[in-house]
């Protein structure tokens, strides 16, 4: 069956479907490419991989920062491992939706491999927790700060010392106050969730305490045998295992939506048929989807699992990366833009799986 009229059924089942589904959001538009190997000069769309996307909106522009790069040259240099990128377009609904102009790479280049979490801003700053590794092992998280999203310094955050692999978190930041017996300090609360592997993938809660009062500035507690357990205040180590609030998901953004947030996830599932490759290709793994869950507050329950249709692409994907990364942001009008990473149109020509992977947007529902 031709892949245009799938598309064009899967469409019309989804708008006579979708809308009336209980708990969902739907890609009603969009699709539009806004960081590829292509768009950064790259002759061959599968001489990088763009994937991983957050963003934040700093002055006049709204900078997207991005996981991957060129093989061999172009943004980011020639630094190993995967780099995290800096673009930028204004800050204006066009802006957000056309392609993005690469700035600099901001991850440090010593050898390791980086991978960026949602950035926010606190106290007049910016800030972005990102997974450092040596593409084996993923047991480190580091905490880098900005005051105008391009220049950007970097220091250890936690680090487990056992077997559990933790990924890079999705923060916000909460209420500032001051405490003062035995000392006057101020603190600032930040939390959030992070992925993590035992080796099953899990989401775990995070909490940090941003204050003076501590050796390195903060102090870092994660959710552990139902109670608040602090790691290390001087090392960032810890050996325990956290607890997961969210099974087999890997969480990649928390968004603000009128009252609550959305917590945003993909994850595996079986594949629908709807094959970028029209039957031609067939990866051996299931398909990937986006889901979400409304929370409340810091230490709220999460709410039900929100499924995620679309009319604009297949919905699961019938590639394990076809559907990944979910950054969900509104755009300065208000319409709900979801940043992704896809394969779709690579995904029939490399045996690697995110060799030409690259960053869409799509615009969703209410």
């Amino acid at each position: 069956m031709h892949p245009q009229f799938v598309r064009s059924i899967l469409t019309i089942l989804l708008i006579s479907v979708a809308p009336f589904s209980f708990g969902s959001s739907v890609e009603i538009s969009g699709g539009q490419t806004v960081v590829s190997a292509v768009e950064s000069g790259e002759p061959s769309s599968t001489g990088g991989a763009y994937n991983n996307p957050t963003g934040i909106p700093i002055g006049g522009d709204f900078f997207l920062y991005a996981q991957g790069g060129n093989w061999d040259h172009g943004p980011g240099g020639s630094c190993p491992g995967d780099k995290i990128l800096a673009f930028k377009n204004p800050y204006t609904s066009t802006g957000m939706t056309t392609p993005f102009q690469f700035v600099t790479r901001i991850s440090p280049c010593d050898g390791a491999a980086y991978g960026p979490g949602q950035v926010f801003s606190s106290n007049g700053q910016y800030y972005m927790v990102a997974d450092r590794s040596d593409t084996v092992t993923f047991q480190e998280l580091v905490l880098g700060t900005s005051t105008n999203g391009v220049q950007w310094t970097w220091q250890d955050f936690i680090r487990h010392t056992g077997s559990v692999e933790i990924y890079s978190p999705v923060l916000v930041s909460g209420l500032s106050w001051f405490v003062c017996n035995p000392g006057c300090f101020s603190h600032t609360n930040w939390w959030g969730f992070f992925p993590f592997t035992t080796p099953g993938r899990g989401t775990g809660r995070i909490s940090v305490d941003v204050s003076n009062q501590y050796p390195r500035g903060f102090r870092v507690k994660i959710l552990s045998g139902g109670q608040w357990v602090t790691v290390d205040d001087y090392t960032g180590e810890f050996s325990f295992t956290p607890d997961s609030v969210w099974n087999d998901v890997g969480v990649r953004s928390l968004a603000w939506d009128e009252d609550h947030w959305e917590l945003w996830a993909f994850t595996n599932v079986p594949h629908n048929g709807c094959s970028p490759c029209d039957g031609e290709y067939d990866n051996g793994f299931a398909g990937t989807t986006f889901k979400f869950r409304n929370v409340y507050s810091e230490g709220s329950s999460l709410g039900p699992i929100q499924q995620v249709y679309s009319m604009v692409r297949c919905m699961p994907s019938d590639s394990h990366v076809g559907r990944m990364f979910p950054f969900r942001v509104n755009d300065p009008s208000g319409s709900k833009l979801l940043y992704s990473s896809t394969t779709d149109e690579n995904i029939c020509t490399t045996t690697n799986p995110f060799a030409g992977s690259y960053v869409v947007v799509t615009e969703l529902d209410d």
